[in-house]
């Protein structure tokens, strides 16, 4: 896994916290696709496309918070949490105050 600033790059899995809650290949990508394939793509249901990106984050939440990435990827999983809609503040944050009680915890059992 590499973290590329807004860009998080796991395996061959890219993910951005500016993704939206679209299909981009009807927004973003139409001209690529030639008008047969417009025509014959499955189209997604509205909360396939409204849970978009809440579900691109639970996805990554569920390996990043694994103990082997977490370390080393606080700062995307806090990102992964605030990107979601609505934002789950409360979670990055719960996530922020664990990390200084255990430093602190860290830190007091280093002066014993």
């Amino acid at each position: 896994m590499r973290n590329y600033g807004k860009i998080v790059r796991l395996g061959d899995v890219v993910w951005t916290n500016e993704d939206r809650n679209e299909d981009v290949s009807e927004t973003m990508y139409k001209e690529t696709l030639k008008a047969k394939e417009l025509v014959t793509k499955s189209r997604l249901s509205q909360v396939q496309i409204e849970t978009k990106v809440n579900r691109i984050s639970d996805a990554f939440l569920a390996v990043l918070e694994e103990p082997k990435y977490r370390d080393d990827h606080l700062q995307n999983i806090i990102t992964a949490h605030v990107s979601k809609v609505p934002p789950a503040l409360e979670a990055g944050l719960a996530m922020i105050g664990r990390l200084q009680s255990e430093r602190f915890h860290k830190q007091i059992h280093y002066l014993y």
